[in-house]
């Protein structure tokens, strides 16, 4: 069996939720999770929490988050997500993913930190920023930097995000021919391209639904091949909105934060 791989080996600042899992009113597509999304406008005007249906693209409205936000991450069964807060500074917030009542929790890094995701394996959270990756840690909001990628210019750093053997894969722009690549972390957090160019210009928030990495952004979902790092259409969502964060919160079954 293959062992599991980190993007650091330094000991993380743990998630330990003492939630336990509200599933009653939930119903899980395929046993995978359910998958939640929100919507980003311009000038700081508050985002809107959504849960998704990727076979028909439909969305459910759960409510106002009242922040600008612009990315989400499951811990479990915590949501947290990136505040925009002002041109200089970017928040960690704490979600309830049944109102959608946003919490501040303390401040995460500066305003170019856009993307959250959470490492199950290393039970600890991370957000990338166009050059940098950070360790979050949850109880105060802090982002702390441990890899910096601006020696790679001109390629900068998009989403994140982690399989269950805790890969992490992060969708890269190249500024110079305008096109996107999708890479694989390793331990060190060193990307690594998983083929060529992956078809599409726009970045997007990424997330596993199991073992499949998909990305959604301007009305658009697609998947990733994981071999050859090209990304096709899986279908328009409902309302054609600016899609900026994805998270998928797992069946409790695959869920377990011992």
């Amino acid at each position: 069996m293959e062992p599991p791989t980190d993007i650091e080996k330094e000991d993380p600042d743990e998630v330990s939720p003492s939630e336990l899992p509200d599933t009653l009113d939930v119903v899980y597509k395929n046993t995978k999770g359910l998958i939640y999304i929100q919507d980003l406008y311009s000038k700081g005007k508050a985002s809107n929490l959504y849960t998704l249906d990727i076979e028909s693209g439909k969305t459910v409205l759960i409510g106002s988050m009242g922040m600008h936000i612009v990315d989400i991450a499951f811990c479990g069964n915590i949501l947290y997500g990136i505040r925009w807060r002002h041109q200089k500074t970017t928040d960690l917030v704490r979600i309830n993913p049944t109102t959608a009542k946003t919490t501040i929790i303390g401040k995460l890094g500066n305003s170019k930190v856009a993307s959250l995701a959470f490492s199950q394996h290393r039970k600890t959270l991370y957000a990338m920023g166009p050059q940098t990756l950070l360790r979050v840690n949850v109880k105060t909001g802090a982002g702390r930097v441990i890899r910096s990628y601006k020696s790679y210019y001109p390629f900068y750093c998009g989403g994140l995000a982690f399989d269950s053997k805790g890969r992490a894969y992060s969708d890269f722009g190249n500024n110079n021919n305008r096109q996107r690549y999708l890479m694989r972390l390793n331990h060190n957090g060193t990307p690594i391209a998983v083929g060529g160019a992956s078809g599409i210009k726009n970045s997007g928030s990424l997330d596993f639904y199991g073992d499949r990495l998909f990305a959604i952004f301007n009305g658009q979902f697609v998947k990733y091949d994981l071999i050859t790092g090209k990304a096709r259409l899986v279908t328009y969502t409902e309302h054609n909105v600016p899609w900026a964060g994805m998270s998928v919160k797992l069946h409790p079954s695959i869920n377990k934060m011992s």
